[in-house]
């Protein structure tokens, strides 16, 4: 099922007490340099750290703004209500027409972590995925060594379907990833 272009332009913004999800947007590049260029934060992703914050700002508008068009979904970025700060992300980085899934990413400053903000996140970001892109399930890949992603995979209900080799982008090496599945029953 192929996700109308008007359905992803117009995600609905989410939020719980602490912090609000809307699509990442160019006047994020500061903060994401933040997070971004914090070589802990990204040390198991496939990309970063960021060097300059013209790095970001070209990374926004190629990796994020232009998602509708290339058929997903725009990423969400993650608001901090108490002092207006994007302090990470929380996106569908790929859909899966055939299957009629979304693979979930996120990426949090570490100034956030440890109060459960990335699992509630994800878990708005799945609510969406199931009931406004009509997403028969998510599934969630990450590198081994991640246990944080393993954890919050587990809170979520995915079930671990073992390894996997996964290319994040075309030219990149292939690593081994953890695959987790989350499939939605019906109601």
């Amino acid at each position: 099922m192929m996700i109308s272009p008007e359905k992803l332009r117009n995600i609905p913004q989410l939020a719980d007490d602490q912090f609000i999800m809307r699509p990442v947007r160019l006047s994020d590049a500061e903060d994401m340099f933040e997070y971004g260029s914090d070589e802990v934060v990204v040390q198991y992703l496939p990309w970063g750290p960021y060097r300059s914050l013209e790095e970001v700002e070209s990374g926004i508008e190629e990796f994020f703004l232009k998602r509708p068009e290339k058929g997903l979904p725009p990423a969400y970025a993650i608001v901090w209500k108490e002092n207006g700060k994007m302090i990470g992300t929380c996106d569908f980085h790929s859909v899966d027409q055939e299957n009629n899934t979304g693979g979930i990413g996120f990426v949090l400053n570490r100034g956030y972590w440890n109060k459960g903000i990335m699992t509630r996140a994800s878990k708005l970001l799945i609510e969406m995925g199931r009931n406004h892109l009509g997403f028969r399930g998510v599934t969630l890949d990450h590198r081994p060594e991640n246990d944080t992603a393993a954890r919050i995979a587990e809170k979520l209900g995915f079930s671990m379907k073992g390894q996997r080799d996964h290319r994040y982008m075309a030219g990149q090496e292939s690593r081994k990833m953890v695959h987790w599945e989350l499939v939605f029953t019906e109601n």
